[in-house]
């Protein structure tokens, strides 16, 4: 069954004490018959140690949708200082000091922020133990279909709450030190609308620098991601998106600032506008909320791609072949199509959490994939494989971008590529030099190394025959592809090899929409907070407008148009920064990106926040018109 050319025996076996045991025990050097000796629990830790981080994976998926928190418990806490203002007010008038007061109300906040982060960390348990169970059982294309159990450490508890508290407590502070600038007699009258001009003045020249800044940092970005040399091109527009974002919300701030000034709009669209630009901080959270929310949600969208819409040309991660073998047993004949040479190794693609210290290598005859122009999308990079480097370095090509920059980490170029160590059939060490990378960011090469089939034979001489095959449809590669598929080879289409990866990713991405999909509730709940709010403390105004003969629809239009413009600015802040965001999916990718998905969602998230600002406006005027005018 073992037989293999050097005959059917694969042991010798001697009675215990023999002479010529001994004398063979002696005599026997290991490495003399190819045996390699590796420190395999060593390089199991290694990998260990260096596999995905899924803290860091979910800290960078809810980045938004925590921004979108500590932004909304700001604004809640504003809201409860405002409510207390004459409180505020008559300490200030009886000799407190500022910053007793400040103090006083910041214990109160960091109380409740401490209770808030205890409860918080109980409740996050629960929350990843939820994902650990999306993860083994709804989402497995994420971790490949591997065992995932919940484990933590209660020190990893205790840092997240404590990270909870301390992000919290900032938020509570800046929301304090904005609150506590007002003067006593400002408390009093409870009226935060305007700050004072040298503050404001100030507050604008600031806000006009960091717009430009980040507006300038995200043309730097999509300008580095065009010509500067990048594995991929998705992060830095993803950057620059997220820089435009800001810069949108900053730049919104610059314009209330300005329509206040200079704004002489009448009639009731005239009334709404003033009331936007009365309380400037409230009206830039929620246009911040809703535009952090559609963001996430618009730019994870785009990144879905349909990897199998060019699978029949020859740049595609298919390289052009219609279907993709691979046999256990070396192949020694010529079944037609492409051949490659194995030599087992670790496996570099997303199916492996690990990090891979010796990636399989494929041997392949680069001038055959250079005829066929298979996997190239302009400069020729087959042909790099038959350089000559220092140090008798074998050069070698990366499946693709994916594996360069995830599962491996390394840089790719004939000048500053990284070096793997490998061992040959002897034993002996030799270098492999990532010279390049195939173009594509998903292939069906992902998780391998490509040398020269040449160089192959020279380091595993006794790695005889083909193990791994493309076909075309031709008549007589499509006649041997069946025949070796009865012989027990797995053949299967190319496209389900490329979707066989591709479904790790589109798992994060369905998470990363998820995700985003709660920032923007997020941004929608606090929208409706802003609403109600706003009514409150306009029930006089509100009271007074009934009574001098406003009917309840004129004042609903005021509302819908006030609210409305904060709608559509944080929607339009976050569709443009998406839409930079989108464009590796959209122009530079090959990849198909369905535009009436993205013009479904824009619908769906336009809906969702009207019906959340109409349902607070109709909560809102509810309610005795004649209580607002009581104190009047």
């Amino acid at each position: 069954m073992w037989a293999n050319r050097f005959g059917s025996l694969t042991s010798v076996r001697w009675p215990q004490g023999g002479a010529a045991a001994e004398t063979f025990r002696n005599r026997f050097d290991p490495a003399a018959v190819g045996f390699v000796f590796q420190p395999a629990r060593e390089q199991a830790l290694a990998a260990v140690d260096n596999a995905m981080d899924f803290g860091q994976l979910f800290v960078g998926m809810s980045f938004f949708l925590i921004v979108a928190a500590l932004m909304l418990t700001g604004l809640l806490f504003v809201f409860g200082i405002q409510q207390r203002a004459e409180e505020m007010g008559i300490l200030l008038a009886t000799g407190w000091r500022p910053s007793a007061v400040r103090r006083l109300f910041f214990l109160e906040g960091g109380a409740i922020a401490l209770a808030g982060s205890l409860a918080g960390a109980w409740l996050g348990t629960g929350y990843t133990k939820g994902l650990i169970l999306g993860l083994s059982t709804y989402w497995q294309g994420a971790v490949a279909n591997s065992a995932i159990q919940y484990f933590a450490w209660p020190g990893t508890v205790l840092t997240g709450a404590a990270a909870s508290f301390v992000c919290a407590i900032l938020s509570i502070g800046i929301a304090m030190w904005r609150q506590t600038r007002h003067s006593a007699r400002e408390l009093l009258m409870a009226d935060f609308s305007q700050p004072s001009p040298p503050r404001m003045r100030r507050a604008k020249g600031a806000g006009a620098f960091a717009a430009v800044a980040c507006g300038l940092g995200a043309v730097g970005m999509v300008i580095y991601a065009l010509t500067g040399d990048v594995q991929s091109v998705t992060m830095p527009f993803f950057g620059a998106g997220a820089l435009l974002l800001v810069s949108g919300v900053l730049f919104c701030g610059i314009a209330l600032r300005r329509t206040e000034r200079h704004g002489r709009l009448s009639g009731l669209a005239g009334m709404a506008l003033r009331n936007i630009t009365r309380r400037r901080g409230r009206s830039l959270t929620v246009i911040g909320l809703l535009a952090c929310g559609c963001f996430l949600v618009f730019a994870v969208s785009s990144m879905k791609e349909d990897v199998t819409a060019h699978a029949d040309k020859p740049w595609s991660g298919t390289g052009g072949f219609r279907w993709f073998g691979e046999s256990t047993l070396p192949v020694a004949d010529n079944p037609g199509g492409v051949r490659l040479r194995v030599r087992d190794g670790d496996d570099a693609s997303c199916l492996n959490l690990n990090r891979a210290r010796t990636p399989r290598l494929l041997g392949v005859d680069p001038d055959v994939m250079s005829k066929r122009k298979a996997f190239l999308n302009g400069d020729d990079v087959w042909q790099l494989l038959k350089l000559e480097l220092p140090d008798s370095a074998v050069p070698a090509l990366v499946g693709d971008a994916d594996t360069a920059m995830w599962g491996l980490e390394a840089k790719t170029g004939v000048e500053q590529g990284d070096v793997f160590d490998y061992r040959d059939e002897a034993g002996n060490g030799f270098k492999v030099k990532l010279v390049g990378r195939l173009p594509m960011r998903l292939s069906v090469f992902q998780g391998t190394l490509l040398i020269a089939e040449r160089r192959f034979v020279e380091k595993f001489p006794g790695e005889e025959g083909y193990r791994m095959f493309l076909f075309d449809d031709q008549d007589g590669e499509a006649a041997a592809m069946k025949k070796y598929a009865r012989d027990g080879m797995d053949v299967v289409p190319a496209t389900e090899r490329l979707m066989e990866f591709y479904a790790v990713e589109s798992t994060y991405l369905a998470m990363f929409l998820l995700l985003g999909a709660l920032g923007l509730a997020v941004g929608s709940m606090g929208m409706g907070v802003v609403v109600l709010r706003n009514v409150q403390d306009r029930r006089a105004e509100i009271a007074l407008l009934r009574a001098v003969g406003y009917r309840n629809r004129d004042l609903r239009k005021v509302l819908f148009i006030e609210h409305g413009l904060l709608l559509a600015a944080g929607l339009g802040v976050g569709v443009i920064a998406s839409v930079v965001a989108m464009v590796p999916a959209l122009i530079i990718s090959k990849s198909q990106v369905s535009s009436g998905f993205l013009l479904g969602l824009l619908a769906a998230v336009i809906g969702c926040g009207a019906i959340c600002m109409a349902a607070a406006i109709c909560v809102s005027l509810r309610g005795d018109a004649l209580r607002g005018l009581r104190n009047e």
